[in-house]
């Protein structure tokens, strides 16, 4: 038998990588859990898809389990912490982003509250600049465009004097 150098645990219902752990006398045998949807596979020089694979970091954030084929396939990075491979291509949940984005703004907004009481020390200009920026996050949802994830999204300008 070849040399193992890590068991992978996969979900069987998609072949997302769950966990990696390196062998030892307690290693799991190889094979299917029906009631955890998880497969259990050893990483041997046969299955090796390349020599990066043994940086785990990379295999794991590189690599699903094709569950009909049994061979692990290089899908590279997703494109968002919502994505899933489907076994072609990945694919998200746009309403998952879309919440995030919303909670995002809305903590700008309540992050910027503090500026419209009275009882402060900005001038009146610097709250009136606080009311232009306010208003843009309220604006700003539906013109957010398809982002594919939260850093692809263009933010209003958060005035000077707040940074």
């Amino acid at each position: 038998m070849s040399e193992i150098y890590c068991a992978i645990t996969v979900k069987e219902s998609t072949g997302a990588i769950l966990g990696i752990r390196t062998p030892g006398p307690d290693l799991p045998a190889e094979g299917v859990d029906d009631e955890l949807d998880t497969r259990m596979i050893y990483l041997t020089e046969s299955n090796l898809p390349e020599e990066e694979c043994k940086d785990w970091m990379y295999f794991h954030s590189n690599y699903w389990f094709d569950t009909t084929k049994l061979i692990f396939v290089k899908v590279g990075l997703p494109p968002n912490e919502y994505a899933t491979w489907n076994g072609s291509a990945w694919s998200w949940d746009a309403k998952l982003l879309e919440a995030d984005i919303r909670r995002l703004r809305t903590g700008r907004l309540i992050g910027t509250d503090w500026t419209q009481i009275s009882d402060n020390s900005l001038t009146e200009e610097q709250r009136a600049e606080a009311r232009t920026y306010r208003q843009a996050l309220r604006d700003f949802m539906p013109n957010i465009g398809s982002p594919t994830n939260i850093d692809d999204v263009d933010w209003p300008e958060l005035p000077s004097f707040l940074k």
